[in-house]
């Protein structure tokens, strides 16, 4: 059984993509062609992977470090469920998450 998620983009235009427990929402991104702001590889140097995450998927977040926290906290707009994309390790039982990208995009 695939594991997939969901990325929707700000225009409520939603990509869903297959992804292998370990990767990173930002790796899975990547891996599918999926039109995200990437610019610092995941080392933690920018906030430009900034997702926003569903209350219901919040138990399965991994726990928010201090270096994701900082990044954050430079951001203008975060709110409940803000988490960098780089920092989101996935695992099997979040097939089916669904995350809100928060920098524009438009579909060709």
């Amino acid at each position: 059984m695939a594991t997939e998620m969901s990325f929707v983009h700000p225009d409520g235009w939603e990509e869903t993509a297959p992804y292998r427990p370990g990767q990173t929402v930002r790796d899975v991104a990547v891996a599918n062609g999926i039109a995200m702001d990437i610019n610092c590889g995941g080392a933690l140097a920018c906030a430009e992977c900034h997702v926003v995450v569903d209350p219901p998927w919040d138990d399965l977040m991994p726990p928010v470090q201090s270096g994701e926290r900082t990044r954050l906290a430079a951001e203008a707009e975060t709110g409940p469920g803000s988490r960098l994309g780089c920092q989101i390790e996935l695992t099997p039982d979040m097939d089916g998450l669904s995350v809100k990208l928060t920098r524009g995009y438009a579909p060709d």
